[in-house]
């Protein structure tokens, strides 16, 4: 038993590989107009921060939060309500009034009787 070794073309096999590159290069091609076409209207980077006006919102109460009424990234008006509260606690009666006028404060911080200048020392 003898091997014969194959029968060789180049012409069969030079066409064969400027098939397969010109295969290659058009996918490239496609590849890259898709690429760049992406790439013009999206923006990327590592280092990528807000600078806008952020505002913190804090509550003048506490309580557990029952709705928010506004998303991410939306536009809020002065005085709009943006997030509802619990008003479980605040529907219960107080034992403290409710208000507290300035002049009751001032009188009850006020010594009744007046605070000697030199204290005494001790021995």
């Amino acid at each position: 038993m003898t091997v014969q070794p194959p029968e060789s073309n180049p012409a069969k096999r030079k066409r064969l590989l400027t098939i397969l590159a010109l295969i290659f290069l058009l996918v490239g091609v496609v590849w890259g107009v898709r690429w760049f076409l992406h790439s013009r209207g999206h923006e990327t980077t590592d280092d990528a921060y807000v600078a806008g006006n952020l505002v913190r919102v804090t509550p003048r109460i506490d309580g557990s939060v029952v709705a928010v009424l506004a998303d991410d990234t939306d536009f809020v008006k002065q005085g709009q309500i943006v997030v509802k509260l619990d008003d479980t606690d605040a529907r219960w009666p107080s034992p403290r009034p409710k208000r507290i006028s300035a002049k009751s404060c001032a009188a009850s911080a006020r010594p009744s009787k007046p605070i000697p200048s030199s204290l005494p020392t001790w021995p």
